[in-house]
């Protein structure tokens, strides 16, 4: 949905009814922070050290490390002066309409899913309408 992404202002509809409405920023406030993923040479002292410096803990799944922090492009420096030669790779996920759509209606949007798109267009139009 990257033309969402775009948008003054977009209203998310499941079953026929909008269920929120805003920017898509605000939108993805909903949603929680930056995920930032991280590769370390030693995991579990890096887990240690993460949580001394932000006072947050890191999951880990699959040989990465995880944590969500509201400013995930602030957080990587500092994670990485902290942690020094012992980061192998940093990735940062920012909250997507699609985390939004699956956090409020459970399920994830398809593009190509278009069964019932006109009683959605009459709803997004009575909804102008009305505002």
């Amino acid at each position: 949905m990257e033309e969402a992404e775009v948008c003054d202002n977009i209203a998310i509809i499941d079953n026929g009814k909008i269920i929120a409405e805003g920017s898509p920023e605000e939108l993805k406030k909903t949603v929680g922070g930056d995920v930032i993923s991280l590769r370390t040479r030693d995991n579990h002292w890096s887990r240690q050290e993460i949580k001394k410096m932000f006072g947050i803990d890191s999951e880990e799944k699959d040989g990465e490390l995880y944590l969500t922090t509201g400013r995930g492009d602030a957080c990587i420096p500092e994670l990485i002066r902290g942690l020094g030669d012992m980061v192998l790779s940093v990735k940062l996920q920012r909250p997507t309409i699609n985390d939004v759509f699956l956090k409020l209606t459970g399920k994830a949007i398809r593009d190509e899913d278009v069964s019932g798109m006109s009683n959605i267009k009459e709803e997004v139009r009575a909804y102008r309408r009305r505002h």
